[in-house]
């Protein structure tokens, strides 16, 4: 199997579940695109947040899969692909967040594995975004790719990726439908 293949079967698998992406806007912060518009606020942030926390590694892997590997500040202890996340500060995992640690890391925008009371409490404490991702089903991904590029302000990469997993799971259909 060619590396193209191999490596879009692998995005496709680790986002295979979908990404159903929801924005939760905390205090006073906003984000383009329409994503969270803070009914307080007339004013949305121009620029996609610089400071990235991911609470789950697929949400790690599709960062990285967005070009957006950059802004990582923090990643769970079970983020281990690519090996640049392996190198990034740890904040623990969904069942035991670093808190301190996540304060350390100054985050404009924490992506959270569904829905998480005690990160989102902290974080409306501290006037930080959440980014809920929902990994449920195969059909949610294109919307969600999209809406999460939206969000880091990469959507034409976002675009991209979906065309190279549809793409992807054409190729497997074809090769698969033989056997």
């Amino acid at each position: 199997m060619s590396r193209t293949f191999i490596g879009i079967l692998i995005v496709v698998g680790l986002v295979c579940a979908g990404l159903a992406v929801s924005l939760i806007p905390i205090g006073d912060f906003g984000l383009r695109a329409g994503l969270a518009k803070n009914r307080h606020r007339s004013d949305i942030a121009d620029a996609p947040p610089q400071r990235l926390v991911s609470m789950a590694p697929n949400i790690t892997e599709t960062i990285f899969a967005l070009g957006q590997g950059d802004r990582l500040v923090g990643v769970t202890n079970f983020c281990v692909f690519p090996s640049e996340a392996m190198r990034l500060p740890k904040v623990g995992g969904f069942y035991n967040p670093n808190l301190e640690r996540l304060v350390a890391l100054r985050p404009d925008l924490i992506a959270l594995q569904g829905r998480h009371k005690k990160v989102t409490a902290f974080c409306r404490a501290r006037n930080t975004a959440v980014l809920h991702v929902d990994m449920d089903s195969l059909s949610t991904i294109y919307d969600g790719i999209t809406k999460l590029g939206d969000a880091l302000g990469a959507s034409e990469r976002a675009e991209q990726l979906c065309t190279q997993i549809r793409s992807g799971l054409r190729q497997v259909r074809r090769h698969t439908k033989r056997m």
